[in-house]
């Protein structure tokens, strides 16, 4: 671009010099004097590079734009998929942790354990970890893995979930876990 800029200069000083020649009525040696289309023909040749590197300025933009959008989106899914990993390590806690509060019998140790879990569940939703709404839910294969079916008591429950077995969790619309389910038919 530099270049451009220096000959489209070079060419507007010649010129100017020209016209300064022919307004002050200076001879102009034939030799030294640029004709019009030479003139005319060096500015296109300017213009036509300086057109082209505009181009090529515009396009290296938008690939660097593209560029630092697939980082980003490289760095969004590794950073999910990291989180994920830890995750899928502390859901079994969950599950122990709801097992204990069906067999602890002392309400000041069901307290202790109910605040593990609470604090558990606020983690896992800071991470945008929520559990699968499935109990009375139509069955969905991409949310429920079911695991057995029990006979439905009426027409209305066929074909939805009975029992939840073990939770089940998503992050967004990404399924982290099935919920394991039981369900009418």
């Amino acid at each position: 671009m530099d270049e451009n800029k220096t000959i489209n200069e070079e060419l507007e000083t010649e010129m100017e010099e020209q016209v300064e020649d022919i307004d002050t009525g200076a001879v102009v040696d034939a030799e030294d004097a640029l004709s019009y289309e030479e003139l005319a023909d060096a500015y296109n040749k300017a213009q036509s590079r300086a057109n082209e590197m505009t181009e090529m300025a515009q396009r290296l933009q938008a690939e660097f734009d593209n560029y630092r959008k697939r980082n980003l989106d490289t760095l969004r899914r590794t950073r999910e998929d990291a989180t994920l990993s830890v995750l899928n390590e502390i859901l079994p806690l969950t599950d122990v942790i709801a097992q204990a509060l069906t067999m602890i019998t002392d309400e000041n140790v069901r307290k202790g354990v109910e605040m593990i879990s609470t604090e558990i569940t606020k983690v896992l939703a800071k991470h945008g970890i929520e559990e699968i709404d499935a109990q009375g839910k139509a069955f969905d294969p991409r949310f429920h893995e079911a695991i057995m079916q029990v006979p439905a008591k009426s027409e209305e429950e066929v074909d939805t979930v009975n029992q939840v077995f073990q939770k089940g969790y998503k992050m967004g619309e990404r399924v982290i876990r099935c919920a394991k389910v039981i369900i009418n038919k």
